[in-house]
């Protein structure tokens, strides 16, 4: 080959570097604002840091992440051994999830062009929810007879189902019941769309 021959080659410092460092899928020796990572907020500052969040996400009408900051707030109830207060949060965060509130508000703007998304309630909901009972010595009946008391229709401005239905849907998936929770969203959504169109 000659002339070529060194074409073909690999380098031999390219080949000390591969040998030196090790990346793995995806990661490159650039650095990222990640790597700067500053001291670990305390929990009020994480609280005080939700507030002002969940309350842009509530004014802007993004009822999906206000819900995920519900979660959120949860966790820190759960991480100061709040559990009645997690409770209370873990539900609202359900039945903000299952209001399908940006759905409803988009379908009523623009109809039939984008229908409405099936909302879910996200696992971290559900596993959360099922420890808090657990935590609490509560039955199924007593977290049903605790969300009707604390649930008002008026926390999300639009919803797609009932408090009364968001609770048995929320409850069928506790249960592990989760086909019969989206058959039972499916349901609600063609009903919306067909009682609305």
């Amino acid at each position: 080959m000659g002339l070529f021959e060194n074409l073909f080659k690999t380098p031999k410092i390219a080949l000390n570097i591969d040998k030196r460092i090790k990346l793995g899928p995806g990661e490159s020796l650039e650095r990222t604002p990640s790597d700067h990572k500053g001291p670990k907020l305390t929990l009020d500052e994480q609280w005080q840091n939700l507030t002002k969040q969940s309350q842009e996400h509530m004014k802007d009408g993004k009822i999906g992440q206000y819900a995920c900051d519900l979660y959120s707030f949860s966790e820190i109830d759960r991480k100061e051994k709040r559990y009645n207060d997690q409770m209370k949060m873990l539900m609202i965060s359900a039945y903000s999830h299952l209001s399908a509130a940006e759905s409803i508000i988009a379908f009523r703007q623009y109809g039939k062009v984008i229908g409405i998304t099936e909302p879910i309630l996200p696992p971290a909901v559900v596993k959360a929810t099922n420890t808090a009972i657990k935590r609490l010595n509560w039955s199924i009946q007593d977290y049903r007879d605790a969300f009707m008391d604390i649930i008002e229709t008026t926390m999300v401005p639009v919803h797609l189902f009932s408090v009364k239905d968001c609770l048995d849907i929320i409850c069928l998936y506790l249960e592990g019941n989760s086909d019969k929770a989206e058959m039972k969203i499916r349901s609600g959504v063609k009903k919306y769309i067909s009682s609305h169109s």
